[in-house]
């Protein structure tokens, strides 16, 4: 037997088991049938138990949640409540504007490496005296030291004017 009289032996058993219509020739066009099948509306039970796993993914997410995020209300910090994400590896992202302030003070502190960039241009701003502090401070990349008021200078008047060479600067601050 052929696949497609196999096929077609298939269908006429299923047309009859359907319909219970009779079809004698492979060669008789059989019209579209169109099935409809009611669907029950899910029972009271059903429906319970899939709030019941609704219900124990939201605890799931929950208990993630808590295990990395703490707040402390205010009745025990004696202020303000506090909130602490404490994570392993943590991103936060904004498509547009990403906006850190504080009302007081502001604290950024690493371990190890910390690193600000900027694929456009970088703005360090302070209403009052800006300190920068490090065991070695290089501007630009620099490797010349830059020469602070006080730095020796060696002077010289080859020509008749007087010259003079930088002869040393800082030892903690380089620029190019």
């Amino acid at each position: 037997m052929t696949t497609t009289n196999l096929l077609d032996a298939r269908l006429t058993r299923c047309l009859i088991l359907l319909l219970g219509v009779t079809v004698t020739s492979a060669a008789v066009p059989i019209p579209e049938l169109t099935v409809r099948a009611k669907i029950a509306a899910p029972t009271a039970e059903q429906q319970l138990a899939q709030l019941q796993q609704q219900v124990q993914s939201l605890q799931a997410q929950l208990t993630v949640l808590q295990a990395v995020v703490q707040i402390t209300p205010a009745s025990l910090a004696g202020q303000e409540p506090s909130v602490t994400i404490a994570a392993e590896n943590l991103q936060l992202r904004a498509v547009n504007t990403f906006t850190l302030q504080s009302g007081s003070s502001m604290i950024i502190r690493s371990s190890a490496a910390l690193k600000l960039r900027s694929d456009g241009n970088t703005e360090v701003r302070a209403a009052g005296s800006l300190n920068m502090d490090g065991s070695l401070v290089r501007l630009n990349g620099g490797s010349k030291s830059l020469a602070t008021v006080g730095s020796v200078v060696q002077t010289g008047s080859p020509s008749g004017v007087l010259s003079g060479q930088i002869v040393n600067g800082s030892q903690t601050v380089f620029s190019n």
